[in-house]
């Protein structure tokens, strides 16, 4: 089973960290991680995966916790 990973900030750390989780999945078929998305206030995608949520709103813990299943 895959962990799920959502990321907190936009193309800058967040788009390496994003290229790293990609990186091991494509070369050396780890699957160990999956993207979901970011949460990031000001754009609606970033690095191809979709902003999920806004941190200005505070996601509720539900919010994380439907991910951490």
């Amino acid at each position: 089973m895959n962990k799920k990973v959502v990321i907190i900030g936009g193309e800058g750390n967040g788009g390496v960290i994003a290229a790293c989780i990609e990186d091991n999945r494509n070369r050396y078929s780890d699957f160990e991680w999956e993207l979901v998305g970011f949460i990031n206030d000001y754009e609606t995608e970033v690095c191809g995966y979709p902003a999920i949520s806004v941190l200005r709103s505070r996601p509720s813990p539900y919010f994380f916790r439907m991910f951490l299943k």
